[in-house]
């Protein structure tokens, strides 16, 4: 696989293990590896130091909230001129001091894994906790800080397709920000996860189900991967995970690297698939 070196970076994101350790066993996880240890903080600035162009660096895991120098990574990484995302399950950042305490280093994005919005019983089968309150109380607390929010939705067929709705009728009664993006995907045949692809939702029929739910406007994103348009003054994003087992055209890779064990960087999804079990 190919793999840059941080000066040659050519990826508009960089993701980012920070950690592989989680609060949460969902039943969807493409990767649930537990065995490594968190990357130490001055190997993240060293490899922060080296890539000398913009970068948006997407801080996950496992669940990236559990890295104890997060904060610091946030602002050291926020002062090189780069910008920087968390995806989390939304446990710790149920406490606005903790979450204010990452806008203040210079977090500017908290993608919130949401797949049964206020469910619970949805989350007692997909994330194996009653998590709802805290996952609302993230969101909302994001809201408050004025931070960009992008909601992540796995669809699972015929278990939460009413969080599609809920999600909708959220954007009349919560108070987003102009650009906050709401993706919806399928479950990812990488790593954990519940059912296979004769059970799965194709990416023909999501992008069906969800365009029928949000009037589709001016296309952003078109490939085997994605598909995204602007919805009024949201993104709305539908990303195939089937295709993981599949292989992946040079359009679909052209935004998305990961950091490499060797502190390198790869094409996102071909790193996650040849690294299944492992890294």
């Amino acid at each position: 696989m190919i793999k840059y070196e941080p000066e040659n970076n050519p990826f508009k994101n960089v993701y980012c293990d920070i950690v592989h350790r989680c609060n949460m066993e969902c039943a969807n996880c493409y990767l649930p590896n537990r065995d490594l240890p968190d990357i130490p903080k001055i190997l993240l600035i060293d490899f922060f130091q080296r890539v000398k162009k913009p970068t948006e660096f997407r801080f996950i895991g496992g669940e990236p909230t559990l890295h104890k120098d997060l904060p610091e990574l946030i602002e050291v990484a926020t002062n090189l001129g780069h910008r920087t995302t968390i995806a989390t399950n939304g446990l710790r950042t149920s406490s606005l001091d903790y979450l204010t305490k990452l806008k203040n280093a210079g977090l500017k994005t908290v993608y919130l894994s949401m797949t049964g919005w206020d469910n619970d019983e949805i989350y007692k089968i997909t994330d194996n906790m009653k998590c709802a309150k805290k996952k609302m109380n993230t969101l909302y607390n994001a809201l408050k800080l004025r931070l960009r929010i992008s909601v992540g939705t796995i669809i699972i067929k015929g278990m939460n397709e009413e969080v599609i709705d809920k999600i909708k009728d959220s954007m009349n009664t919560l108070d987003y920000k102009a650009g906050t993006s709401f993706e919806f995907r399928n479950v990812g045949q990488v790593g954990r996860y519940m059912i296979g692809k004769d059970e799965n939702y194709s990416f023909d029929e999501l992008k069906k189900l969800i365009t029928s739910k949000f009037n589709q406007g001016a296309i952003l994103e078109n490939n085997q991967y994605s598909f995204s348009y602007k919805y009024n003054k949201y993104r709305i994003n539908i990303t195939n995970w089937e295709g993981v087992d599949g292989g992946f055209d040079d359009n679909t890779n052209s935004v998305r690297g990961r950091l490499t064990p060797d502190f390198k960087i790869s094409p996102f999804l071909e790193h996650i698939k040849e690294n299944e079990g492992g890294y």
